[in-house]
């Protein structure tokens, strides 16, 4: 299980600000995890993003 922070997400889904993830978020598309202060996502949790979030054309993992 591996986890990517927040920045790192924000570029690879091609979305242009954390208020985004931070909605998505709230809607229940991404499950954040809080570690050490900082917000990390697991990695699995973006296959198949074109079809999960709103928005999405083209996924950069």
């Amino acid at each position: 299980m591996e986890f990517i922070p927040r920045k790192e997400a924000i570029e690879r889904l091609n979305v242009k600000t954390a208020n985004t993830m931070s909605s998505w978020e709230e809607k229940g598309y991404l499950n954040p995890h809080r570690i050490g202060g900082r917000i990390y996502y697991r990695q699995n949790e973006f296959a198949g993003s074109a079809e999960r979030f709103p928005r999405i054309k083209e996924c950069l993992i």
